[in-house]
């Protein structure tokens, strides 16, 4: 199965002008703002409202565009309705549930040890990276409610990555009109380069919170962009990105994952070797319940 088949035709086919609008504004203003943040007076209440008002817009505005349009036409998973003699109900019924388990639990904590690991694995080669960082709060005032709050924004993150990546595929398909419209092979591509540019630019945007690793921090990040890219493509589901960067932001932040690292990767592994399989064969039984082919949109 082709988890991404032809993402970048649904995530720009038939978008309202004025959310193209809106996405252009959220994505590259807000990544403008954050990489260089002198720009912006750090006592311009104005400044903080509109940041608020932008991102409460955003929640409400783009959240069921980005579900949408990042699982529609995706439905090798899902189980028709009609039963099918060979799957008993039973089995189908056991296969609904454990489907978003899989999504939201599963993958979530098989990504967040795989996104720890990678941190770990930097702070080993770059000792301290981590402790570079300086998000501008002091860590006397650090608590679980204030990593909690901060997390929270930062998951937003998530919110102007997309609108840029959908933003980038709007332009090639409107430059290359022709080749978008007949090639599948050259949207893949451009969607590919959509999401490294945004996971370039997510990593610029935490460039002036290191000191001594500026030069690295961009790519260090930008990995981590990409990675949380992949999770929402992998799983098609916009959500599981924004909470895996939530979790993983309120778990650094709060300085909670060294207690619960060990035990993240301790369960990512017993459920790969448990979960994930069991869960494979439980979809080898139900998939003559499965659609054969997706149904691809048209033009």
């Amino acid at each position: 199965m082709k988890l991404w088949h032809d993402m970048a035709r649904r995530l720009t086919q038939d978008i309202p002008v004025w959310q193209v609008v809106f996405m252009a504004f959220l994505g590259f203003d807000i990544a403008i703002t954050s990489i260089a943040p002198a720009s912006v007076e750090a006592n311009d209440i104005s400044a903080g409202a509109l940041l608020v008002v932008v991102f409460i817009a955003s929640i409400f505005l783009l959240t069921r565009t980005f579900m949408t349009r990042i699982a529609s036409g995706h439905q090798q998973l899902k189980p028709v309705s009609a039963n099918p003699a060979p799957v008993s109900p039973g089995l189908l019924k056991m296969y609904r549930i454990a489907l978003p388990v899989m999504r939201y639990g599963v993958f979530v904590i098989i990504w967040l040890a795989l996104t720890g690991g990678f941190s770990s694995l930097v702070d080993y080669l770059l000792p301290s990276f981590s402790s570079d960082q300086d998000i501008g709060i002091p860590s006397q005032d650090l608590n679980v409610w204030a990593a909690a709050g901060i997390a929270f924004l930062g998951c937003l993150e998530e919110y102007w990555r997309w609108s840029m990546i959908v933003v980038l595929l709007m332009g090639v398909k409107w430059a290359a009109a022709a080749k978008w419209a007949t090639s599948a092979r050259f949207r893949t591509l451009s969607l590919v380069g959509a999401v490294a540019a945004s996971s370039l630019v997510f990593g610029l945007a935490h460039y002036q919170e290191f000191s001594s690793y500026k030069a690295w921090s961009f790519i260090v990040l930008g990995i981590m962009g990409a990675l949380l890219a992949l999770a929402a493509i992998l799983t098609r589901r916009f959500l599981v990105a924004v909470l895996i960067h939530y979790t993983y932001d309120f778990l650094a932040i709060s300085n909670l994952y060294s207690v619960v690292g060990p035990y993240l990767v301790i369960t990512a592994l017993v459920l790969l070797a448990v979960a994930v399989p069991g869960f494979l064969v439980l979809l080898a039984k139900v998939r003559p319940a499965l659609p054969s082919a997706q149904v691809e949109p048209t033009e």
